[in-house]
């Protein structure tokens, strides 16, 4: 597309226009290509002539990532697969992201990347207008400075969710549709753009009140968190071990702008009651109208609400085993001959709000056995319990996803002290998150951490990442939990872990994961390296 010059929105024509600033670009059939001669405008000032209006525009932009599948429930099934501590059942390129086998010719990916930047060519559109034509940001109302925060903070979440997966990216910052011929820029001008995105929304959006209250959109702390877990990211998937510091100060000025708390009820927290929580520092809303963003009928098993086909994600066994032998989290007893978990006494109350496992009851009143009760050599699972919803029509549910949270920045705080001083002052925060478990079972597991438990900066560094999947799975972030130490880390901890799983004894197939440079991101799809004129 020919680059706006007064930023109108230039489209084939009215209809085109329209669906675009109400962010639904994805149901157009133009061609994968750009428009050089376009025929229809209409000036975008009078888009924005009133906060209502520019509100609308925002909500289209935002309603491409509540209510697309490839932006919510889709991006759920790619990434649970390629992050490796969920499992999506199937064959032919599903086994090959269940594997870490990544190449440029498999349909979700492409998928999720063209819908990611439908989204983003939306939010450029709001952005661009007001950079043009208001560049003074302080003199906007504060109505229109909430809507442009809003369009900075979701850019940021977006890019910053692209870097992770692909790498180096392609990063428009114009209004357009299809490939842009914009060139690949740097992982590390990508984050810089991320991080500059979130600090305008920092500027823009709302203070919030300094008491936790109930979700309704992001406010200045949000940017904060997300900061805090865009330099920590950098900070260990590229050691670079100087930008601790910057995460260290972000996530405190989250931690302590008292907007947020955990709930202490984890089973409400996961519940339709736990929507827009106090706990919630982002959140994609969910409703009964929209069959697309459907994470019920992703993680939940066909049968347990409704009996339409479900339980795409499911929860890798080793997972099981992982954190019920972990004697900081279970009393249990193994066998002394095969190593394998026999009996459990008592055990972190999260294993049982998290997941279903052992027994599946449907609503006809059948039952079958899942892991740990049921294996067999070919793959056992069990499932995701986030996401049960009562009320659950064949085709949607009212289950939010709940992108950052915060018991999220109390474990990267903890992650962030330990890389600067050590474990000695950073128990104190992953123990709030482990306090709130603990209150939710008989009161003994999960134990509290101490220097006597995780003596050294390596044995917390690795307990860590293994409490932030035990807090966090089925909640969009495997994939980038798995790598965001390194590959070394994500091999030697996680990987090894799952090609070395023996309980029960699966098939030779499942312990296939690759264990080379490629599996650290996406391969970036063919269709747009192929017809990106600016891509060699």
């Amino acid at each position: 597309m020919k680059n706006l010059q007064t930023y109108s929105i230039i489209k084939m024509n009215k209809i085109t226009f329209l669906l675009a600033i109400l962010g639904l670009t994805s149901l157009l059939s133009c061609e994968n290509t750009l428009i050089e001669e376009p025929d229809y405008s209409v000036d975008a000032s009078k888009v924005f002539s009133t906060e209502e209006r520019a509100q609308l525009a925002l909500q289209g932009a935002l309603s491409q990532l509540e209510d697309g599948f490839w932006t919510n429930q889709g991006y759920h099934q790619l990434i649970s697969c390629a992050g490796g501590f969920l499992y999506r059942p199937g064959s032919g390129h599903i086994t090959e992201y269940n594997n870490f086998i990544f190449k440029d010719n498999q349909a979700w990916p492409e998928n999720v990347w063209n819908s990611n930047y439908n989204a983003i060519y939306s939010l450029n559109v709001i952005i661009k207008y007001f950079e043009d034509n208001n560049p003074d940001f302080t003199t906007l109302s504060l109505g229109y400075q909430k809507v442009l925060g809003t369009a900075y903070f979701l850019r940021g979440y977006e890019y910053f969710k692209l870097v992770r997966l692909w790498g180096e990216i392609p990063m428009p910052l114009a209004p357009a549709i299809g490939i842009t011929h914009t060139p690949l820029s740097s992982e590390a001008t990508v984050y810089t753009a991320v991080i500059n995105d979130f600090e305008q929304a920092k500027i823009l959006l709302p203070s919030g009140s300094g008491i936790p209250s109930k979700y309704s959109g992001p406010l200045k702390s949000a940017a904060d968190a997300f900061l805090a877990k865009v330099y920590a990211t950098q900070a260990g998937w590229y050691n670079m071990p100087q930008l601790w510091e910057k995460a260290k100060i972000h996530a405190d000025l989250a931690i302590n702008s008292k907007n947020y708390m955990l709930l202490p009820n984890i089973a409400t927290l996961h519940s339709p009651a736990g929507r827009n929580s106090e706990e919630a520092i982002f959140e994609m809303q969910a409703n009964y109208s929209s069959n697309l963003n459907n994470l019920s009928q992703a993680y939940n098993p066909q049968g347990l609400e409704v009996d339409i086909f479900g339980g795409y994600i499911r929860v890798q066994p080793w997972m099981w085993t992982q954190q019920l032998g972990d004697n900081l989290y279970s009393d249990f007893t193994k066998s002394t001959s095969t190593g394998k978990i026999t009996s459990v006494r008592d055990h972190d109350p999260r294993v049982d709000i998290t997941y279903i496992d052992s027994t599946l009851t449907k609503i006809d009143g059948s039952s079958s056995s899942i892991y740990p009760r049921a294996k067999w050599t070919s793959g056992c699972y069990f499932y995701v319990a986030k996401y049960l919803d009562p009320n659950r029509t064949s085709s949607a549910s009212i289950r939010n996803w709940k992108v950052l949270r915060y018991a999220d920045i109390l474990l990267l705080r903890a992650e962030i002290e330990n890389e600067i001083t050590g474990p000695a002052n950073a128990f104190k925060y992953v123990n709030e998150v482990l306090d709130r478990a603990r209150s939710n079972g008989k009161g003994t597991y999960p134990l509290s951490w101490d220097i006597t438990k995780i003596p050294t900066k390596e044995d917390f560094r690795k307990k860590i990442a293994w409490e932030r999947m035990y807090e966090l799975i089925g909640e969009g972030h495997e994939f980038f939990e798995a790598r965001r130490r390194g590959k070394d880390f994500l091999v030697n901890e996680f990987i090894s872990v799952h090609n070395n799983f023996n309980d029960p004894v699966l098939a030779p197939a499942y312990r296939t994961k690759e264990t080379g440079d490629e599996i650290m991101h996406l391969v970036i799809p063919l269709s747009e390296s192929s017809n990106n004129n600016s891509i060699d």
